[in-house]
Formats: structure tokens, sequence, C-alpha cells
């Protein structure tokens, strides 16, 4: 191949590795360390092209061995960028520490220190011609040279081993990428070792080739495969900045990993748990929380989520545990992971929504029950009682009586106009009491309106139901009404009706109990009447009329 040619060739090849370095830096937002180190490679690559396109045309000036040496820096500075490449490629949340940059730094600041003063010591390149810079192809290579090439190969097989191993681990997702950079790396490298080794003899090193075929894949990657966005996450990244607490046991129980997460849950329910936790024993490290069965756990036990609580100064900690095995591909065990995750602000909530559901029940139910309540007497109203009389009726039969009592007060409004309407309400608060003392359990007692009353009484039949009636008529004539300093007298009248002599309906049998309450009043108070014929053996109820009254 003719020197012009051939200069032409290593010129293109540094076009191709520019343009595509170009494509990377403008792609570089989304994964700044793998696109800078791609690009610091491609111009590397770039410039050991356009130095060999000099040598080629100018072999026998002072300028052909100057760019002949520095190639070296260029060099140096490739492999440190290829081995960040590899590095990259294991996850898309590796970043480069301060040490490795200087360490990586180091060789190519010696090798440009070594090379610039080359003329005066001829350490690197001897022969003819290297200490006058001129016709690089008859240099021969001195000791520091063999020294750079083996550091440089070094980092190289570091590089594609760190590439092989991200490509080997990747998801298969991901494997093409990791695929296309492994394979354009090892070209240039296979003819830098050709050249190396004297195979390509007078064609000249065709490294820069390689470096432009690879700068071909690294584009289809980048373009076709989207190598610099699409990317797989590095387990330990996603396991550091996992919220849960992640915790993993060897089969004998000891903490063999743990993220940050778990580690301050650790610490904040022992404090004075050592530095390092890894190593530790499970009975241990996880003592302050003291309801881990660490036993199962260790055995690789799969147990259901259980909910662990302490209170650390002063602060309710819930943690929701959860419990799994971890087995090889071949089932064999490998010890336990535990996952814990924080649930004390949404335990706290629920606790809190909780009490505000029953504040709100009670409420409910205390508003419920005013609206069914007098709030002179506390008595039931009469919405209460016939949303309740009703029901009663339906459910009952013709063997299971059902009574109604109708109560008056005797000339009320002779009390209100004497003694006004606060000695009133104090008479109906006390016939109230009354009334409440003397029916049974079970009854339903409720005040029907003005200084009337009404007592429903289940399962009471008539006999029954004037027993009552004259009961509650009796306490009100004998035992006086004490409101205030002043002792009161005051009677009242009674209707009785009962179910089914008296009707079938709730309708049926407040107008019976009416109607006999209409009898006692008209045969002179202080009575009680039932609505239908007087039972026989019923105890004989006179007339009287309160002192004053009337």
């Amino acid at each position: 191949m003719s020197s012009v040619v051939h200069a032409v060739a290593f010129v293109v090849a540094a076009a191709v590795l520019c343009a595509v370095a170009l494509v990377v830096w403008r792609r570089r937002r989304e994964r700044t360390v793998m696109a800078s180190s791609m690009g610091v490679v491609l111009l590397a690559a770039a410039w050991w092209s356009l130095v060999d396109a000099v040598i080629v045309v100018e072999p026998a000036r002072p300028v052909a061995g100057i760019a002949a040496l520095s190639t070296f820096p260029a060099i140096g500075a490739m492999v440190a960028a290829f081995v960040c490449l590899g590095l990259s490629m294991t996850g898309s949340g590796w970043r480069p520490g301060r040490r490795l940059l200087v360490g990586l730094a180091v060789e190519p600041v010696l090798v440009t220190l070594v090379v610039a003063t080359n003329p005066w010591h001829l350490a690197f390149y001897r022969g003819g011609g290297a200490a006058t810079l001129v016709d690089p192809n008859s240099w021969q290579h001195g000791p520091l040279f063999w020294v750079h090439s083996a550091y440089s190969y070094l980092l190289i097989v570091v590089g594609i081993v760190l590439v092989a191993r991200g490509w080997s681990r990747s998801p298969a997702l991901f494997r093409g990428q990791r695929l296309s950079i492994l394979l354009g790396a090892l070209v240039p490298a296979s003819l830098c070792v050709l050249n190396l080794v004297g195979v390509t003899g007078d064609f000249g090193d065709p490294t820069p080739f390689g470096f432009a075929f690879m700068a071909v894949v690294v584009a289809v990657a980048i373009v076709r495969q989207d190598v610099l966005r699409l990317a797989p996450v590095a387990r330990d990244v996603l396991f550091a900045t996992i919220s849960d607490a992640v915790v993993a046991l060897s089969p004998d129980g000891r903490i063999i990993d743990l993220n940050p997460s778990a580690e301050r849950i650790l610490r904040v329910a022992d404090p004075d748990l050592p530095p390092a936790l890894v190593g530790l024993p499970a009975e241990v490290a996880l003592a302050g929380w003291g309801a881990f069965d660490v036993a199962a756990g260790a055995a690789g036990a799969v147990a259901a989520e259980t909910l662990v609580m302490r209170v650390v100064d002063g602060r309710r900690i819930d943690l929701a545990v959860r419990r799994a095995a971890l087995v090889d591909k071949r089932g064999r065990s490998l010890g336990t992971v535990l996952v814990a995750r924080d649930v004390s602000a949404a335990n706290a909530q629920n606790r809190e929504l909780a009490e505000q559901l029953r504040t709100i029940e009670l409420l409910r139910r205390d508003l419920a029950e005013q609206a069914n309540r007098d709030p002179l007497t506390e008595l039931h109203n009469r919405r209460f009682i016939m949303e309740r009389f009703g029901p009663m009726l339906s459910r009952s039969d013709p063997v299971t009586p059902v009574s109604v009592l109708m109560v008056d007060i005797d000339r009320f409004k002779r009390v209100n106009d004497r003694y006004g309407h606060q000695v009133g309400d104090d008479v109906l608060v006390a016939v109230a009491g009354r009334l409440t003392d003397a029916v049974p359990p079970g009854a339903l007692v409720a005040r029907w309106g003005g200084e009337e009353f009404l007592v429903v009484l289940p399962g009471a039949g008539l006999t029954d139901a004037i027993a009552v009636a004259d009961r509650v008529r009796e306490r009100c004539e004998v035992d006086p009404f004490d409101v205030g300093q002043v002792a009161h007298r005051c009677t009242v009248s009674v209707g009785v009706s009962s179910f089914p002599v008296d009707g079938l309906t709730v309708v049926d049998l407040l107008e019976a109990s009416d109607r006999a309450l209409y009898l006692a009043k008209r045969d002179g108070r202080n009575q009680v009447r039932s609505a239908g014929p007087e039972l026989a053996g019923a105890p004989e109820v006179t007339s009287w009329t309160a002192p004053g009254a009337g």
C-alpha cells in the first residue's frame, strides 16, 4: 500500500473515530461516566491514527519522531479510560473515585515524561534516528517501552474482563449491548498485538483500522442498541438505595450482608452494637427487637408477615417483617433474608383514623339518641316509639300480647297557670321518673306530647297492663312531687289497650288507648280504663282528685 493511500486511510479512520466521539458527547447526559470513558477511548484512538498518518508521510523528518512519541500519553489515557468503561458497564450507578483516577493517571504522566526526554537517555526507544527523532519505523524498543506495554495490556485485559463479566451477568435485554462493546475492543487489541510481535511487516501499524472498526461497532451500540440510555442498574446500587431494611443471614444464623436501612434500624434499637455488623450472630444483632424467630430464619423457613414494635425515645416504631429462604439454582440453602418495612407512620395514621371513626360513631349515636329523646324528661320521644312499635307488632303473634298505656297528668294546665311553667316542667320530669320506676324492664317509655306519656309493654296482656297502669296511678296519687321546697300532688289518668284484643296495628292500639284515656278523664280522672269490656276480677278503680287541682 502506498504511503499516500495509507495516510488517507489513517485520516479517514481518525475522522470516523471523531464523528462517533461527537455522537457519544451529545448523548452523554444519560450516562456521563460511560460516555466520557468511551469518548476518551475514541479520541485517543483518533489521535493515534493521525500520528500514524504523519509517520507514513514524513518518516525522515523530526516531526514524525515527535508525533510517534506523542502517541504514548494518548495510549495511557486510552487504556485508563477503557478500564473506567468496563467498570461503568457493571451498573448504571458506578462513579470513579478520586483514588482510582489518581492511580490511573500516574502511568500516563510518567510515560509522558519518559518519552519527552527519550533522546537524552534512549530508555524508551533506541537505535538509528531515536536520538534525532527521525525515521520512527527504524527505532528499537527500549526497556521502558516494554514496561509500558505490559502495563497497558494488563489494563486492557482488565477492561475486557470487566466488559465480559458485565455481558455474562446482564439480563438478556442488555447482553447485545455488552457483546458489541466486547467485540469492538477485542479487534484493535488483537491487531495491536500482531503489530507488536512484527506479524504485520511492511504494512505498518494496523491498530487504528481496528479502532475504526470499534468506532462503527460503538456507533451501532449507541444508535441501534441505545447503550447510553438503556442500562441495567447495579444490584449493589439497588440494594443500598432500597428504603426497606434487608438483612441476609447465613445458614448458621450470622449476618452476611445488610443495607444501610437495616443497619440504621438495628442501631436505633440497640445503639451498643459493634461497628461491624457483618459476621455478627443474628441473635445478637436482632436482640434489640426481640421478636424475630432467628432459629427458624437461619433454617431457611418461610414465614408470613410479622409485625414487631418497639418504643425508642418515646417514639413507637412498627416494623412489618417478612422472612424468606435463600436458595441456589440447585435448591441448596444459602441462608435467609429478612425484609422489614417501617410502617410506623401508616399504623399511626390508621390508629388515628380508627379513633376518629370511633369518635364519629359515638357522636352519631349520641346525635341519634338525642334526636330520639325528649330534652326535658330524657324519655324517648314519639318518633322513637313509632320506629320501634311497628316492628314489635310485626314480630308478635296472637299468643304473644303487647299492651299500650296512654298516661295523662290530670289538670296539668292549672299547675302551669298557678305555679308557672318551671314548676310544670318539674312535675313532668317527676312523673317521667315515676313511670320509669314503675314499669317492668323492657318496657318502652316515651313522652307522647305535652303532659301525655306513652308506655309500650311487650309480652304483657291486658290484665298485666292494667296492673302496671294502676301501680303508676297509685304512686302518683300517694307520693307528692317535691318541686323546690313545695310538695305538689298531681294524679294521672291512664288508658289501656292490648294487642290483639283491641287492635292489630299501631294506629288501632293508639286510638284504643286514647279512647280508654278519654273514659278515665270522663269518669272523674285519677282512673285506669281499658278500651275493651271490664275484665272479671279486675280491681275496682275509684276516682280521686288531688287537693287544689281543681
